[in-house]
């Protein structure tokens, strides 16, 4: 997920990417003090979501407006900015000094609205481009069950059939957006809008059994809610 830091000191970025480096899917697009000087990133590229200082919501220039489509996590040692951060329409607050375990419940949570929002629903219209057979051919990111490691190739499986491609696991992956495919098990990422239902072991889709990896079963669980 792509995401910016808004109006927090410098000691506090400093913290902050300590517990980032926790989570490799989190990608830093920049850093600004001011809030006027965030616009132009946020409405140029893909931002999903910010950390924002509390001295600015407490600055005349503040308004919920910038952030119309980009969630906001709120950074403060007050705690009644929790009010605050409800009353904007924040996703969280977070009080000072933030452990990584509190930081960990912020990220599931984005991850969660994300996959609940507009953003998400325009993702299952998106196409990805693979190659099979000789031929480059585009298929709809919502007509994939799951994607199987066999190799050095991948097979992806759709609604309608099955195609094999010459790709790692990993940096196939990466094309995939996160608020809609979930890797559990170094040889499966499934579509979490195709999970039928799970028990502790598995995920049955389109009839099938999908192991889950015992170090992937708490974040699955917490992050397919």
């Amino acid at each position: 997920m792509n995401f910016i830091i808004v109006g927090t000191n410098t000691i506090d970025n400093i913290f902050l990417k300590e517990i980032i480096k926790n989570f490799p899917s989190l990608r830093l697009k920049g850093e600004f003090v001011k809030l006027d000087d965030a616009i132009e990133i946020i409405k140029s590229q893909k931002i999903n979501f910010l950390f924002l200082g509390s001295n600015v919501i407490e600055s005349l220039n503040y308004s919920n407006e910038y952030f119309e489509n980009t969630e906001v996590v709120l950074i403060t040692n007050k705690s009644f900015d929790a009010i605050s951060s409800y009353t904007y329409g924040f996703i969280d607050c977070l009080l000072k000094p933030i452990s990584l375990d509190r930081f960990k419940i912020t990220i599931l949570r984005v991850r969660k609205k994300l996959k609940e929002s507009k953003l998400a629903d325009k993702n299952r219209d998106e196409k990805i481009l693979i190659k099979t057979a000789r031929k480059y051919k585009k298929i709809k990111l919502n007509e994939i069950n799951w994607i199987e490691a066999m190799g050095d190739y991948i097979k992806v499986v759709t609604k309608r059939k099955d195609y094999i491609v010459l790709s790692t696991m990993k940096s196939f992956n990466k094309k995939l957006p996160e608020e809609s495919f979930f890797r559990v098990h170094k040889s499966f990422i499934v579509n979490l809008n195709c999970v039928e239902n799970y028990t502790s072991n598995h995920i049955k889709i389109n009839g099938e059994l999908i192991p889950i990896s015992r170090y992937k079963k708490k974040d699955f669980k917490e992050f397919s809610k």
